[in-house]
C-alpha cells in the first residue's frame, strides 16, 4: 500500500478550503471505492484550516498562504506556513494554536525546511536560509529575477529545487554551491513553472509548468530531461493558473509521481512515466484538484 494521500482541493481562499473539518463537510470528499483499490485518503480541510490560522495570527492578508509539511518516520513532525504578511510560522500539529513566528521579510512566497534550517523566498526573488529555532538568517542561497513560486528540499538536505515566475527552474547543490538551470525535452522556456517535487531516493525531480506539461529529469550533472507529460491546462501567467498542480513523489520509494489533474489524481510510474492509475474524486462541489500531499 502507498502512503496516505492528503488532498488540497483548491487554492487558498476558496469557500471550501477555509471551512473547519468535521460533520457533513468532512464527508463531502471521498474516493470512489471502485477506484481506490487500497490507496488511503485523508480529507483536506486541514490545509485550508492551517492557512486560515496563519492569517488570523497576522491580521494582515488572507491571500497566498503557503504550507510545508516536515515528515519523519512516516509522520508529520512540524508544519510551516508563510505568506504575504512577511511571517513564517512553525506549528507542532494541525491543532496547534500557538505557533512560533519569525519575521522573514515584507512578503514570503515559499517555504521549505530540513532539520534545523528553514528556507524562505521573498518578493525580490531571494531564497534565504534561517537557523531554527533562533530564526537568525544564515545566508542568501539563490537569486531569481522574479518571485519564487514553489520550492522543495531533498530528504538528505543536499538539493534545493525552486521555480520562479521568471521562467527559471533551478537545482541547487547545497554541498558545493553548484546551480543548474533546467530545460525540458523541448528546451523551450516560454512559461513559468508552478510546482516542483524531488524523489525521496534522489533519482528524479519533476515540475509542473504553465505550458500544460509535467516535466521530469534524472538528477545528475548535468540533469537529464526524461519525460514531458502534456496533461494539464495551459496558462500564460502563474497568477491565472487554476489549479496550481502541486505534484509529489510517493515518500517511501519514489516510484510513483502523483499529479492532480481536473477532478482526479493521476499516478505515474517512474519506470516508464506512463499512467499507472487514475483516482477519481467523488464530490458534491464542482472543484478541480489543486495539490496533493502524501503523509
Amino acid at each position: 500500500m502507498l502512503g496516505t494521500l492528503l488532498l488540497s482541493i483548491s487554492r487558498s481562499g476558496s469557500r471550501h478550503a477555509n471551512q473547519r473539518p468535521g460533520g457533513a463537510d468532512k464527508l463531502a470528499w471521498q474516493w470512489s471505492a471502485k477506484e481506490r483499490n487500497g490507496y488511503e485518503f485523508l480529507l483536506n480541510t486541514d490545509l485550508g484550516e492551517i492557512r486560515s490560522r496563519h492569517w488570523e495570527k497576522g491580521k494582515k492578508s488572507k491571500k497566498d498562504i503557503l504550507v510545508c509539511l516536515e515528515r519523519g518516520n512516516a509522520e508529520i513532525l512540524r508544519i510551516f506556513t508563510c505568506g504575504s504578511d512577511g511571517d513564517a510560522r512553525v506549528w507542532s500539529d494541525f491543532e496547534n494554536d500557538d505557533p512560533t513566528s519569525y519575521r522573514v521579510g515584507e512578503i514570503a512566497t515559499a517555504v521549505c525546511v530540513h532539520e534545523n534550517t528553514m528556507f524562505v523566498s521573498d518578493e525580490n526573488g531571494f531564497i534565504n536560509s534561517f537557523e531554527l529555532p533562533t530564526g537568525v538568517k544564515i545566508e542568501s542561497v539563490c537569486k531569481f529575477t522574479l518571485p519564487v513560486n514553489h520550492m522543495e528540499i531533498s530528504v538528505n538536505g543536499r538539493y534545493l529545487l525552486a521555480c520562479s515566475s521568471d521562467f527559471k527552474l533551478k537545482l541547487i547543490d547545497l554541498d558545493d554551491g553548484n546551480t543548474q538551470i533546467l530545460f525540458g525535452l523541448d528546451d523551450n522556456l516560454t512559461h513559468p513553472f508552478c510546482s516542483v517535487a524531488i524523489d525521496p531516493k534522489i533519482r528524479h525531480i519533476a515540475a509542473s509548468s504553465c505550458d500544460g506539461s509535467v516535466k521530469v529529469w534524472v538528477i545528475s550533472k548535468p540533469a537529464k530531461a526524461v519525460a514531458a507529460l502534456k496533461i494539464l491546462p495551459k496558462f500564460n501567467d502563474i497568477s491565472l493558473t487554476r489549479p496550481l498542480s502541486r505534484l509529489q513523489f510517493e515518500p517511501n520509494d519514489g516510484q510513483i509521481l502523483a499529479v492532480p489533474v481536473g477532478n482526479s489524481v493521476n499516478l505515474y510510474s517512474s519506470d516508464s512515466w506512463g499512467l499507472k492509475k487514475e483516482l477519481k474524486v467523488v464530490s458534491s462541489i464542482n472543484e478541480v484538484q489543486s495539490a496533493i500531499v502524501f503523509v
